[in-house]
């Protein structure tokens, strides 16, 4: 749907294609000048050195952001021999020395890194602790006692080709959960080399069910060629349920209705004529709302 064709638009996704330079919340600034209506919010934070693809819910598609699909795909560079303090090419360099790595080596050590792992949180990040986010921490040069780290899920993690260099330089392509910081990956498999890397360019090529190849660029926000998606359309990862008639008002008011499953599921509801009720959630023959869409 163009954004030319429907004068107001309130509820829906839009796919970005967020470039370098700028952050997830410089993106959501900039469309509230642009499209002055509802509220907006992200499936998650890009760096401000990272591009790629950027999910910004508008209006009452902001409820429906913690049920969209976690899984992330990044395609990286990892620079060998280069410590930063921000574990990207955008930091200060505190360590600067040559390292040789060969593709083996990398091949070897990747399935180590595939499963859940726990990585250090960077300390440039807008993660939040003890009141603060840490980059605050950080520019206000405080020492931190312990610094916090994060469990996620990687399903993937190839080695697409390496440059001998100087520097030695890895890309990689990794399928993830939320709250993956690639800078935190490229700075352990520095680690575990023996040595010390930071990330290079960093492109999101996969949000869930948003993809690259579909992302928007923000010029054509400015021209008002905004192509929206339904929320429907966002949440193929889940079953859809359609509610019979005589169940519509008693789900509506949050009452949990009968129904014809046992197994536990998180599922999306729609009415007999396809229009998205919310997310509902199955347990022992009951249907109960999970958060309604109004």
């Amino acid at each position: 749907m163009l954004f030319g064709e429907q004068s107001k638009m309130e509820n829906g996704f839009l796919n970005l294609l967020k470039p370098t330079g700028m952050t997830s919340f410089d993106v959501i600034r900039f469309l509230r000048r642009q499209l002055p209506f509802g509220k907006f919010g992200h499936s998650g934070t890009l760096d401000l050195a990272a591009s790629g693809v950027l999910v910004i819910a508008c209006g009452a598609a902001t409820k429906i952001l913690p049920f969209l699909s976690s899984e992330k795909c990044y395609v990286f560079s990892v620079i060998f021999g280069l410590e930063t303090e921000t574990g990207d090419l955008w930091g200060r360099i505190m360590k600067h020395k040559e390292m040789k790595v060969s593709r083996s080596q990398i091949e070897n050590l990747l399935p180590q890194m595939i499963g859940q792992i726990e990585l250090p949180v960077p300390l440039f990040s807008a993660k939040h602790w003890h009141g603060q986010r840490m980059y605050q921490w950080a520019i206000q040069n405080q020492t931190l006692n312990y610094q916090p780290k994060q469990a996620i899920q990687v399903y993937e993690l190839t080695l697409l080709d390496l440059n001998s260099g100087p520097p030695t330089t890895a890309r990689l392509r990794m399928r993830c959960s939320h709250g993956t910081y690639v800078r935190a990956m490229a700075q352990r498999i520095g680690s575990l080399l023996q040595g010390s890397a930071c990330a290079g360019f960093l492109i999101r090529t996969q949000s869930g069910s948003f993809a690259l190849s579909q992302s928007q660029p923000l010029s054509e926000i400015a021209l008002g060629l905004a192509k929206w998606i339904d929320v429907k359309e966002a949440l193929t990862h889940l079953p859809c349920v359609v509610l019979p008639d005589r169940w519509l008002r008693n789900f509506v008011n949050g009452q949990p209705v009968t129904w014809p499953e046992t197994r536990a599921n998180l599922v999306s509801v729609t009415d007999r004529g396809g229009q998205f009720l919310g997310m509902g959630r199955i347990y022992e023959s009951l249907l109960k709302a999970e958060r309604l869409y109004r």
